[in-house]
């Protein structure tokens, strides 16, 4: 059995989650700044993707806790998407793996 080391970042990754048998999800960061990351096998490992990211801001977007659909291209998260970590309001958010956001169909 070969092994391959995925992450090389300093954050720790957490509960790492294969949404198929090419893509793997991870949760990376310390509790109030944790964000998911995809990874994928057909780009050797090296490509990561951020899943849920707010470009209209200048911060990020800290993500509490995720749910993977059974088939694995959904996944429901809950997050903040003001970047206002003081604040206590989160959104309960769907992210269809399936589907391309561009900035006209946002």
């Amino acid at each position: 059995m070969d092994l391959i080391r995925v992450t090389r970042n300093l954050q720790h990754d957490i509960n790492p989650v294969f949404l198929d048998d090419t893509t793997l999800m991870v949760v990376r960061g310390e509790g109030r700044h944790r964000r998911t990351y995809l990874y994928h096998a057909d780009f050797g490992w090296q490509v990561e993707a951020r899943l849920f990211h707010n470009n209209t801001l200048r911060t990020f977007c800290p993500e509490y806790d995720w749910a993977v659909s059974a088939d694995g291209r959904r996944v429901l998260i809950s997050a903040e998407r003001d970047g206002d970590t003081i604040s206590p309001e989160r959104g309960v958010y769907l992210v269809d793996l399936d589907r391309k956001v561009t900035r006209d169909g946002f």
